[in-house]
Order: structure tokens, then C-alpha cells, then sequence
């Protein structure tokens, strides 16, 4: 007994041809389709379709993430969302994108090196289940953990800095606190990719108060601050 089709043969060569399409539809593709480029993420060589595929020498910004595997998940498609994991390099996690939003989600690892954010000369960024993300230009969620590891800052020994994120109003807030104590660090994300970072010394004295001066830090409620606005 023959299978008869409910159309033609031309409906069927077009849609094995659709199939085939969207089976083999390369990932380098639907990243530039997604504009990951301008959330701060490029590779040097991609290879592979949507679904399996290789990215060799991932950055995010500045920082260096090596090499990783990365396939789009089908499944949030249905929910109109455009989920792409990725695994190995130095980050394992998730980037999203949707008509109304877009994050991150379960990213945990260690950057080797990151840029400095100025005035912050961190060395080394490590991340724990992090999950920032917007829906229409304000933060809907934020959680996961965070550690800077921070060089001196005019002589005095920060440390480790550690936050837990959460939502701040329109924004993404990560709240670090020094271990040592002497130094606390705010930093803002915003759906359009600024951040505004404030860096506060606390119990300086009036040697040290002379330097951050100097280096245009100015009196606050907890000590001496300096804020920094840029983008990501």
C-alpha cells in the first residue's frame, strides 16, 4: 500500500528542502541575526549549524573565554524566546534574546583576565549561576554570585570583592563588599548595555584621604567614592 501525501510533490521537495534548511542553518547566521556583537560578544571562527556548532576564540568585551560549544535550544523557540547555551572555554551558561528582551542566565566560570573597570583594576572576574535579564528596558531578573579579585587602590589592599545580584529599579545591581572590609563597589547594568560603577573606601585616614583626593574621589556618607559611567 502506497503512503498517500495531502499534497503534491512539489509541497514535499519544498518542505524536505525547508527541513534541510533549518537542520543545516549556520550558527554564524543567527548569531549576526541575533546582534550578539553589540551585547558584547564575538568570536574569531564559527563553525556549525544552529543546533551544534564550534566558537573559537569567544570573547565577551575584553574578556578572553577561549573556545566553546554552543547550540540553540529548541524548545524555547515555542516560547518565542532565542536561547543559546554555551559549554567549555573558560564560562558555561546561557545567552538569550526575545521580541521583548534579553540576558543571561546559569553563567558560572573564571576569566582569566578582564579589562579593568576603571576605577576598579580587577584582575580576574569568577561567576556563580549568574542571571541577569531585561523585559522591555527593565530588569526582571537577577540572581547568581559574583567575585572580583582587586589589586590595591592608592596603596590599600582590597582583595576579594563578592556580590549576590538583584534588581535595583530599572537595573541590575551587583553589590560587592570586600572581604577585608575596607572597600565596597556597586555596579548597574542597564538594559542598553551602560553600567555605572561606584567605588567606595571606607576608614581612611588623612594620608590616604590626601591620595583618593587626588585620584578624584569625593566625601560620601560611607567614605570616600568615585563613580564610573561607561558601557559594556
Amino acid at each position: 500500500m502506497k503512503l498517500r501525501l495531502p499534497f503534491g510533490p512539489r509541497v514535499a521537495l519544498g518542505l524536505a528542502a525547508l527541513a534541510a534548511l533549518v537542520v543545516t542553518f549556520p550558527m554564524r547566521l543567527a548569531l549576526d541575526a541575533l546582534d550578539l556583537d553589540a551585547r558584547g560578544l564575538t568570536a574569531r571562527e564559527v563553525r556549525g549549524s544552529v543546533w551544534s556548532a564550534e566558537l573559537r576564540g569567544v570573547k565577551v568585551r575584553d574578556a578572553i573565554v577561549g573556545d566553546v560549544e554552543a547550540g540553540l535550544s529548541p524548545g524555547s523557540l515555542l516560547l518565542g524566546t532565542a536561547r543559546i547555551r554555551l559549554t567549555g572555554g573558560a564560562l558555561t551558561g546561557a545567552i538569550y534574546t526575545s521580541p521583548r528582551g534579553f540576558g543571561v542566565e546559569g553563567v558560572s566560570g573564571a576569566l582569566p583576565a578582564i579589562a579593568a573597570l576603571p576605577p576598579l583594576p580587577a584582575s580576574s572576574l569568577t561567576l556563580d549561576g549568574l542571571a541577569i535579564g531585561f523585559r522591555d528596558g527593565v530588569c526582571d531578573r537577577a540572581e547568581g554570585g559574583a567575585r572580583l579579585s582587586v589589586a590595591p587602590v592608592a596603596g590599600v589592599g582590597i582583595g576579594e570583592m563578592r556580590a549576590t545580584a538583584r534588581c535595583d529599579g530599572e537595573a541590575a545591581l551587583l553589590p560587592f563588599q570586600a572581604d577585608s572590609g575596607v572597600a565596597t563597589a556597586e555596579m548597574r547594568i542597564y538594559a542598553a548595555g551602560r553600567y555605572a560603577l561606584t567605588l567606595t573606601m571606607m576608614g581612611a585616614d588623612a594620608q590616604l584621604t590626601n591620595l583618593l583626593v587626588a585620584a578624584g574621589f569625593r566625601t560620601a556618607p560611607t567614605g570616600l567614592a568615585l563613580t564610573v559611567e561607561g558601557s559594556l
